[in-house]
């Protein structure tokens, strides 16, 4: 498993695992606050913030000037940048954000790009790929982005590729179909995620009793959870199941000092292959029991499904490429 995350501006993150450590320069000081990284598994782990890109939280509908077209010459990016160029639902993007790293567990590699956007792709059993490798997933557009929220499908054929750090990513992701957003169409059932307290049976698992679609996996080996410096949210992301595809975010508000229970304003989850509902997208909210800030158990009470990858098809065609200060 690998990490390389880069964190907002005066976010604290911190890790539950086995082994955690940080490189020297684990935490920036360039923004004012701080971060934070982990990783079982004793792999390099590097946390830094770099310069900003000039424009990295802008976009728009490319105009033709990029020089870039899916197929062709592969995009190139800024250091910390994320971007797509290609078409989506029909429409001409060339979309720049900012690119906080990734993470690589249970055979998905997660990469965070803008604010709350990500790329979802699974079967990948590392993120380093010095040779092109096919995935399948997910796009969620970043709040930035026009298309804020909007899921879409990635379909076969799509590649990725990286150097032998990570530091610089391409990949071509074709037939990608819209999906939607949130909130979904609500389903019945719940689900809940143990952090391993025994509180909630001391495992690490993620369980769902959602109608059609029941199961119940193991977590990732890596949680990572962290907020503003001072604030009272908590985000918490991370993999889960053992087949890939599985990802999920929780945002929690009115975090409390000391032990608490807080309600989730927003949440996602990806279904892992070979499930019920494999490649399904749903919408959750419920509560986030914590102990000082650290995640204990989440309970989604409410929950709505997007759609799955299985029902919709898309000729949308995507050249991605992400870069980080070396």
């Amino acid at each position: 498993m690998s990490i390389n995350s880069l964190h907002r501006v005066c976010v604290l993150w911190l890790c539950v695992s086995s082994a955690c450590r940080s490189d020297a320069d684990a935490a920036s000081t360039d923004t004012g606050g701080s971060s934070g990284s982990s990783e079982a598994g004793g792999d390099s782990v590097d946390d830094s913030v770099g310069d900003s890109v000039g424009d990295s939280d802008s976009v728009g509908d490319s105009d033709g000037d990029s020089g870039t077209e899916t197929g062709a010459t592969p995009v190139e990016c800024m250091p910390n940048e994320a971007r797509l160029v290609g078409t989506l639902s029909g429409d001409d993007v060339d979309a720049s954000f900012m690119w906080w790293g990734h993470v690589a567990d249970a055979r998905t590699v997660a990469l965070m790009l803008g604010t709350d956007g990500v790329l979802v792709l699974h079967d990948l059993p590392h993120a380093e790929s010095p040779e092109p490798a096919a995935v399948t997933g997910w796009l969620r557009m970043p709040d930035e982005d026009p298309r804020a929220g909007q899921w879409s499908c990635i379909g076969e054929g799509s590649s990725y590729e990286s150097d032998a750090t990570v530091d610089s990513i391409h990949a071509t992701l074709v037939d990608v179909a819209h999906l939607g957003a949130c909130p979904g169409t609500a389903v019945e059932g719940t689900a809940t995620i143990c952090y391993g307290d025994p509180s909630c049976g001391g495992e690490r698992t993620f369980t769902s009793e959602i109608a059609g679609n029941a199961f119940a996996v193991p977590l990732g080996e890596f949680l990572g959870f962290g907020g503003p410096i001072g604030g009272t949210e908590i985000e918490v992301k991370h993999a889960f199941g053992d087949t890939g595809g599985g990802w999920t975010f929780v945002h929690a508000v009115d975090v409390e000092d000391g032990p608490g229970v807080a309600p989730i304003d927003r949440a996602y989850f990806t279904v892992p292959t070979g499930l019920p509902d494999a490649g399904a997208v749903y919408c959750a909210s419920g509560t986030l029991s914590h102990v000082a800030g650290e995640p204990v158990a989440v309970e989604f009470t409410a929950v709505g499904r997007i759609g799955s990858c299985a029902q919709v098809q898309g000729a949308g065609e995507l050249e991605v490429c992400m870069s980080r200060e070396p």
